[in-house]
């Protein structure tokens, strides 16, 4: 569903990429935002799956305190930046995705009750992302042994417990429950 330019698109019809929200960047948007959305940039979104679902890659916050305000379409852009459409920036955004879709966080409205303090937003949120990063980028670069994580993972998901990442020197694997309760174990391939 690529397209060119700004396009007005229903808040509705965004999905996802994100699971929590910052408060000090949601304060941030509110201190500039007015409803004209005269001094709005647009969101970036993107494709990911090639099914015609548009997900947010940049904009989370924006997208929110608009909807917040009342506020049905925004001016969105089709995200074609380096970092996104790179194998590793598929990647990352595709278990961006995933994430979404286990937590049931579909719509904006749903980051609702998953708004975190700037610290516990870096923690959570902006650590999660590094550890999946590093995990992503270890497969791509064949740093570990795909077959022996794939049976951790295989181990682990009989336990209810989903891997999310691993440390910069690959040697602890995180994962986490459904009720989202983050785990770790040391790890060897």
């Amino acid at each position: 569903m690529k397209f060119d330019g700004i396009k007005m698109i229903d808040i509705g019809d965004l999905r996802l990429s994100q699971i929590y929200l910052s408060q000090e960047k949601l304060d941030g948007v509110h201190a500039w935002f007015v409803p004209t959305l005269t001094n709005f940039q647009p969101i970036f979104v993107r494709d990911f799956l090639n099914n015609g679902n548009l997900h947010i890659t940049d904009g989370h916050s924006r997208t929110f305190v608009a909807w917040q305000r009342g506020i049905e379409q925004v001016p969105c852009i089709y995200d074609e930046d380096e970092i996104v459409t790179s194998e590793l920036g598929q990647a990352q955004y595709e278990k961006d995705i995933e994430w979404c879709e286990r937590f049931h966080v579909h719509h904006i409205s749903d980051l609702a009750d998953r708004i975190l303090t700037e610290h516990a937003y870096e923690a959570l949120w902006r650590g999660r992302c590094w550890k999946m990063c590093n995990l992503e980028a270890a497969l791509l670069e064949r740093k570990i042994c795909v077959e022996a994580l794939n049976q951790k993972k295989a181990a682990l998901a009989e336990k209810g417990l989903f891997v999310y990442g691993i440390s910069e020197d690959l040697a602890t694997l995180y994962f986490e429950n459904d009720s989202g309760e983050l785990f770790e174990i040391p790890y060897t391939a």
